[in-house]
């Protein structure tokens, strides 16, 4: 005989958690403007994810793969810039 085990449904209201746990900005006393100012520069020094451009190309095609190739294999195809 199975047995149907019944468990809470939680949804993400009811957690307590505002962030502050995790976010060293998320106290009383800093400002949205000294937020935004310390996330900015945090931001420039940070490189780009390695997976955005492919995601950018396959979000672009609403989730699709581009078509595939002779050999039946689909290809990201990513435009490289080379300077002289």
């Amino acid at each position: 005989m199975v047995q149907k085990i019944i468990r809470p449904v939680f949804s993400a209201t009811d957690l307590k958690c505002d962030g502050s746990a995790f976010d060293h900005l998320f106290k009383d006393g800093v400002s949205e403007d000294q937020f935004v100012a310390v996330r900015e520069a945090r931001g420039r020094k940070l490189a780009a994810p390695q997976l955005l451009l492919p995601s950018i190309q396959v979000n672009i095609r609403a989730g699709k793969l581009p078509p595939a190739n002779r050999n039946g294999v689909h290809y990201l195809k990513i435009p490289v810039r080379l300077s002289a």
